[in-house]
């Protein structure tokens, strides 16, 4: 029999410290679960689950004004607790309010539209029996997967869920980059991405309950992709300009030669920038890498560039003013490999930072000339003519 058992539940009535409160449940035995194998015309090939022997009555909904959880479990399902108010179609439908179980006459004619016994209920069945129980509080559980990769300009979401009992549950960021927000109450991450690389996220979940739930995620955020090189042998094309006759197309990547230089894109690019390229071979001696805020008439005099040198396994920045000799400003320990991504981000308060597949291995200041100075991306090849390169990105970014 469907009944409410003595007992309310409010906001006042809610003890997190005494670890129950009361709830509406549902109570079957597991035991006398059957399958039928009579199938809704719709879903031929489907059983449809049913508790025999069991009887329910309807019961006034204006009875459940003082109920905000209720504990739902379906047959096979795992409890689930749920705000009432805020999912009552559902709970209805569960809860037996709506029959739980709807059998159908067979359509002895299921290719034809509009037979005779297509659709006919023939019978329904309220599952199990209700009423008041005492509820231990439940801890926080996360339970929704992260999304784990973003682009450049493009709005990142992720919307985390947790279960908890009693609510609500608030939901906040331990760890998160610049910008990224969550809707304390929905659990709504939102995120424009400003620049690649791997960031961090930690989300909590807490309803008061020990312990919180924590789930921590990367979300990677690649460069930008300006060409793949993905054409026939030949001439870098167009869209590169300075030192293009060192370089050549070879099976959709870059083949430097001995002369190699600086070679750039032609699209300039703001104050704030990043460039990456994938080493797909890498030459013992010389220095390889990329080159950022670089002027189009001067390459060679007001650059930064960002260089691999194998050969001490390290990674140098220099930065070139126009006018003047290079000088050093940062050098990185590192032993990169074949099909390792290098790339840089040159900020507009003149800040560099070098990243090895995604990963930040150092930071360099390039000084004040280059402070709100934008210009152009490049690829930067020294005495490397044995060197390669593939997939070569970059752009304006946040600063």
């Amino acid at each position: 029999m469907l009944e409410i058992l003595p007992g309310t539940l409010t906001d006042d009535n809610v003890d997190v410290t005494n670890a129950t409160t009361q709830g509406l449940a549902r109570f079957f035995d597991c035991e006398d679960q059957r399958e039928l194998e009579y199938c809704h015309p719709n879903l031929v090939g489907e059983n449809i689950g049913y508790l025999p022997n069991t009887t329910a009555t309807w019961l006034d909904p204006a009875n459940l004004e003082d109920i905000e959880y209720v504990i739902i479990n379906q047959p096979g399902d795992a409890p689930r607790i749920m705000n009432f108010e805020e999912n009552f179609g559902q709970i209805l439908a569960m809860a037996g309010f709506v029959p739980s179980a709807e059998f159908y006459e067979p359509d002895p004619n299921p290719d034809l539209d509009g037979t005779p016994f297509e659709d006919v209920l023939i019978r329904q069945q309220v599952l199990g029996t209700y009423g008041m129980t005492d509820v231990a509080a439940l801890a926080p559980q996360i339970t929704s997967t992260a999304v784990t990769t973003a682009a450049i300009g493009e709005e990142y979401t992720y919307d985390v869920t947790a279960t908890a009992f009693p609510g609500p549950i608030t939901y906040s960021l331990d760890t998160s980059p610049t910008g990224m927000t969550i809707d304390d109450t929905s659990g709504l991450i939102t995120w424009t991405p400003g620049a690649s690389g791997d960031h961090d996220v930690a989300v909590r979940a807490s309803n008061g309950t020990d312990p919180d739930a924590v789930q921590e995620f990367t979300v990677a955020v690649p460069t930008t992709l300006l060409d793949d090189f993905s054409r026939p042998n030949g001439k870098l094309g167009g869209n590169w300009g300075g030192l293009t006759g060192g370089y050549a197309i070879a099976n959709q990547q870059v083949d430097a030669n001995l002369i190699g230089g600086p070679i750039y894109w032609k699209q300039s690019f703001g104050a704030s920038q990043e460039a990456a390229m994938t080493l797909t071979k890498l030459d013992s001696r010389g220095l390889q890498g990329l080159f950022l805020k670089g002027n189009a008439d001067h390459l060679r005099l007001s650059a930064i560039a960002v260089m691999y040198d194998p050969s001490r396994r390290r990674v140098l920045v220099e930065a070139k003013e126009y006018g003047k000799l290079p000088k050093t400003v940062g050098t990185f320990p590192a032993t990169l490999k074949a099909g390792d991504r290098l790339g840089a981000q040159a900020l507009a308060n003149g800040t560099v930072r070098v990243t090895v597949n995604g990963a930040l291995v150092g930071t360099a200041s390039a000084g004040t000339f280059f402070v709100n100075r934008g210009g152009h991306v490049g690829a930067l090849y020294l005495l490397a003519g044995n060197g390669m390169f593939d997939d070569f990105g970059g752009g304006t970014i946040s600063p």
